[in-house]
């Protein structure tokens, strides 16, 4: 360090001579001290407080350079993170009530603890009303439920690959089951696991159908 090698051949810290006292020293005369500080011992060059303040403005740069890069980093990784897609549980299956049939999707929803079907759904495949439930329905924003009177039908789901594999349910007839469109899965799911590589989905990816049907958790095997 510039101080230590001053201390050890005793030179002067503001003009760096040995030849005379600091109250005799012309270059402390002439610029009366330290600019940062204020002191006459000593020059600005080896002010202890400036070095000091320069290495907190550097530290203090550092930690802002590396606060900027935390934030970079949490930036790319929500921008990679809406590249990702939810995929939801939905299913092709045929749904049945005698000679009539229909292929649906539906949608398997472990909180609801009613299923559903589309009152145009029902129709389509002359459902049969085992009898009607008056439910209290919550809106959003609402403080009480408004009550609502629901036909109870029965349905048949078959497995779209296997009919003997199937489902008989009960379902209160609804408007809509989603007023957004559910799209299948776009995936290529051997990409993920060679075992993988001859499943079939569940759910058609070819199909552009709406949910018709709900299944609550009481009817999930």
């Amino acid at each position: 360090m510039k101080r230590d090698h001053l201390k050890r051949n005793k030179l002067r810290f503001f003009c760096f001579s040995g030849r005379h006292s600091i109250a005799f020293c012309p270059k402390l005369k002439k610029e009366k001290g330290c600019s940062f500080c204020g002191l006459k011992s000593h020059s600005k060059t080896l002010c202890y407080r400036f070095h000091q303040n320069n290495s907190d403005k550097t530290t203090s740069n550092s930690r802002k350079e590396e606060s900027d890069d935390s934030v970079a980093s949490v930036s790319s990784c929500q921008t990679e993170t809406k590249t990702q897609r939810v995929l939801l549980q939905t299913a092709s299956v045929v749904a049945r009530y005698n000679k009539q049939f229909r292929n649906c999707r539906l949608l398997a929803d472990t909180t609801a603890q009613r299923s559903l079907v589309e009152r145009k759904f029902s129709r389509l495949l002359k459902l049969p009303v085992i009898r009607k439930e008056k439910l209290s329905v919550y809106s959003f924003g609402d403080t009480s439920p408004v009550e609502k009177m629901f036909n109870v039908v029965k349905i048949r789901l078959e497995n779209k690959d296997d009919p003997n594999s199937y489902l008989e349910i009960e379902a209160l007839e609804t408007e809509k089951i989603s007023a957004a469109h559910i799209p299948p899965p776009d995936i290529d799911i051997s990409i993920y696991s060679k075992h993988l590589k001859c499943l079939k989905l569940a759910d058609t990816t070819n199909s552009d159908a709406n949910v018709s049907i709900l299944i609550s958790a009481d009817n999930q095997c």
